[in-house]
């Protein structure tokens, strides 16, 4: 599933056209083994309950070192 997941995720990042952070959700129906999209959140929250900042914390990065990431990414 989480395989399926990223592969979706980074199809709709694609497809979408998005740049930066966003968060997009899914919900993931067992009987069919499918992911479905339900929305992109294009101003995620990030604060330290948030996901964005959850998931940077559990690759066992640095939220500074993330987000200088994000601001030079942009910038190029």
């Amino acid at each position: 599933m989480k395989d399926q997941l990223e592969a979706a995720a980074k199809r709709v990042y694609e497809v979408l056209n998005c740049r930066g952070v966003v968060r997009i959700d899914f919900i993931y129906d067992t009987g069919l083994q499918q992911p479905f999209m339900l929305e992109v959140n294009t101003v995620p929250g990030q604060s330290d309950a948030s996901v964005i900042p959850q998931q940077v914390r559990a690759k066992g990065w640095a939220l500074k070192d993330f987000y200088t990431a994000v601001v030079n990414e942009a910038l190029r």
